[in-house]
């Protein structure tokens, strides 16, 4: 099982792909029992609303890697 976050908690990022895109920031970090890691992602327009994605579905906002 890898550690290994490529996003931070008070990142700000984009999801990108799919049928939206929208700006928010990391919140959180977990681990699915599977080993797979997940990010909390606390959208910049609905504050408080959240929603959990893998590193594929998000980008930093200023374009970093």
């Amino acid at each position: 099982m890898t550690t290994d976050f490529k996003f931070k908690i008070g990142d700000k990022v984009q999801k990108v792909g799919g049928t939206y895109q929208a700006a928010g920031v990391i919140v959180g970090t977990a681990i699915t029992t599977r080993g797979d890691i997940r990010y909390v992602f606390e959208f910049a327009d609905y504050p408080g609303m959240l929603h959990i994605f893998n590193d594929g579905q998000l980008e930093f906002l200023d374009a970093r890697s």
